[in-house]
C-alpha cells in the first residue's frame, strides 16, 4: 500500500495507482478536484478519473468529504450531458473516481479558443447544460456552481459536466445574489441563475465582471456594444429576453423549473434552424454530431419593447456603472481581436434616454447593424428586421 503522504501529492504522467492505472495527464484542475487520464494496464481501455486536489486533502475532512461527494456523483443516473461516474477507487488512502473517458477540452478553454462562435453552436452547447441541470434537479440534485469551467465539451461536440459543485462552493462571477449572501437555503433557481450567467460569459466572450450579482449590468452593456470578441455571434432576441427571465434578483421570480428554460431554447433552436434539437448520446455520437444544423430562418438581435431588470445588489450609481465600463474596456483593450469599444456613446443611448431606464432604441438599431454583419445566415438569404 502506497504511503499517505505519497498518495496525497499530485500524480504525475507515468505513475501506476493501485497496480492497475497509469496517469497519462492532467486534464482540468480546480481548488477541489483534479481530472486525469488514466490507462487501465490490464485492460487496454483509458478514463478519466477525478480526485481530491492536495489542496482540498490539507483541509481537516476533506478525504471524507470527496468520498461522500463521490457517493452523491455515483448516485446520479447516467445522463449524455454528465460524465459517467463508474466507481470510487482508492490510491493507497486516497479515493478518487473512475468515469468514462471523453476527450476535448473545457468550455471556458472554448470560448477563449474562439471554438463556440457561431449562433447554433453557441445555443447547442446552452441547451446541452441546461438539460443536464435540469436532470439533476429531477433527481434532487443541485449543482450549485454551474460554470463554463465545470463543463467539457468533447470532440464529438457533446457538452459533460465533469464536475459537480455543492452548496458550500461557489465562484464568485457566477454565483446568484442569495449564495453571496449566505443564504443556506438554496434551491434550484440558483442554478438557474449561474446557468444564464455561463451564457453570457459565452455570447461576451469573457466573464467581465466580478460577481454573478453585477453580470445583469453586463448584460446591458453587451445589448449596446456587443461583445469584446470579433466573430461572435450577436444573441437573438428571444434568447436575451429568456436570460433576463433568469436573472432576476428574487429567486421565486427566476423562470424555473429548469424544464420550462429547456423548453424555450428548444423554441429558439427550432426557429433559428428549422429543426427539432435532438443532441446524440455521448457514446454514439459521430465527431461533428450535437443536434446542429445551418440556420433556416432568421431573427432580430434584439427586440425593441427588450428591458433588462438590474438587481438590486449590483451596482446602482452612475459612478460604480462607470467603473464596470472602465474594466470592461481595459479587456476590450488587452485583446488585439475585440471588434468595438465597450464605452457607451450617445448614439448608444440614443437622445436624452436615461441609463437607469434602460437601453433606448438607437441602441437596439445599432445592435441590429452589427448582427446583420456577425450572425450566421444560411446562403441566399436576408435578414429582415422590424423598423
Amino acid at each position: 500500500m502506497e504511503a499517505e503522504g505519497d498518495a496525497y501529492a499530485s500524480w504525475e504522467s507515468g505513475q501506476i495507482l493501485s497496480d492497475r492505472y497509469r496517469v497519462r495527464e492532467c486534464v482540468r484542475q480546480s481548488g477541489t478536484c483534479h481530472l486525469f487520464r488514466v490507462e487501465d494496464i490490464y485492460r487496454g481501455s483509458t478514463h478519466l478519473v477525478l480526485r481530491p486536489s492536495p489542496r482540498l486533502l490539507l483541509k481537516p475532512g476533506g478525504k471524507d468529504w470527496f468520498e461522500e461527494y463521490g457517493q452523491e456523483v455515483l448516485a446520479v443516473p447516467p445522463h449524455a450531458n454528465l460524465l459517467t461516474a463508474e466507481r470510487l477507487v482508492y490510491a493507497g488512502e486516497l479515493p478518487f473516481l473512475l468515469m468514462e473517458d471523453a476527450e476535448g477540452k473545457g468550455w471556458d478553454s472554448a470560448i477563449i479558443d474562439g471554438d463556440v462562435t457561431k449562433l447554433p453552436r453557441m445555443l447547442s452547447v446552452a441547451i446541452q447544460v441546461a438539460q443536464a441541470v435540469e436532470w439533476l434537479h429531477e433527481h434532487d440534485r443541485f449543482h450549485c456552481n454551474v460554470k463554463p469551467a465545470n463543463v467539457l465539451i468533447c470532440t464529438s461536440k457533446v457538452a459533460k459536466f465533469w464536475k459537480l459543485g455543492d452548496r458550500a462552493g461557489k465562484t464568485r462571477a457566477y454565483a446568484s445574489p442569495e449564495q453571496l449572501a449566505g443564504d443556506a437555503a438554496l434551491t434550484a433557481a440558483t442554478d438557474v441563475w449561474s446557468w444564464a450567467v455561463s451564457v453570457l460569459h459565452m455570447f461576451v466572450g469573457i466573464a467581465a465582471w466580478p460577481s454573478g450579482p453585477q453580470a445583469p449590468i453586463a448584460f446591458r452593456r453587451y445589448i449596446h456594444t456587443g461583445p469584446v470578441r470579433k466573430r461572435i455571434a450577436l444573441m437573438p432576441a428571444s434568447l436575451a429576453e429568456l436570460l433576463a427571465l433568469c436573472l432576476k434578483r428574487e429567486p421565486a421570480d427566476r423562470l424555473q423549473p429548469m424544464g420550462r428554460v429547456v423548453e424555450r431554447l428548444e423554441v429558439i433552436h427550432k426557429a433559428l434552424t428549422g429543426r427539432t434539437f435532438r443532441p446524440a448520446p455521448a457514446s454514439h455520437a459521430p465527431a461533428g454530431s450535437d443536434g446542429v444544423h445551418e440556420p433556416a430562418g432568421s431573427e432580430p438581435a434584439v427586440s425593441d419593447d427588450f428591458e433588462l431588470e438590474l438587481d438590486a445588489d449590483g451596482p446602482t450609481t452612475q459612478a460604480d456603472e462607470d467603473d464596470l465600463d472602465l474594466e470592461l474596456a481595459d479587456l476590450v483593450e488587452d485583446d488585439e481581436s475585440s471588434a468595438m469599444p465597450i464605452r457607451f456613446t450617445d448614439a448608444d443611448h440614443g437622445k436624452g434616454e436615461d441609463e437607469e431606464d434602460g437601453p433606448g432604441p438607437a441602441a437596439y438599431e445599432n445592435l441590429k447593424k452589427r448582427s446583420r454583419r456577425n450572425e450566421p445566415r444560411s446562403r441566399g438569404s436576408r435578414r429582415n428586421y422590424p423598423k
